[in-house]
């Protein structure tokens, strides 16, 4: 019998360079189904320690 309550729904926002995020959360969660994950993905362009790199995730104006 279908539970009669939502599953928990979890979203993340993650940059696109981050390709482990996703696919180990489905693991662990295993065949769970009250629970959802969704992704948003951020565009990654550069990756560096520097200020110019950190740029790329500032707000539009």
């Amino acid at each position: 019998m279908p539970s009669a309550t939502r599953a928990t729904r979890i979203g993340m926002i993650v940059p696109s360079s981050n390709t482990c995020l996703e696919p180990q959360s489905y693991r662990i969660l295993g065949d769970r189904d009250d629970v959802t994950i969704h992704f948003a993905r951020i565009p990654v362009t550069r990756i560096a320690l520097d200020k110019s790199s950190d740029k790329q995730f500032d707000a539009a104006v």
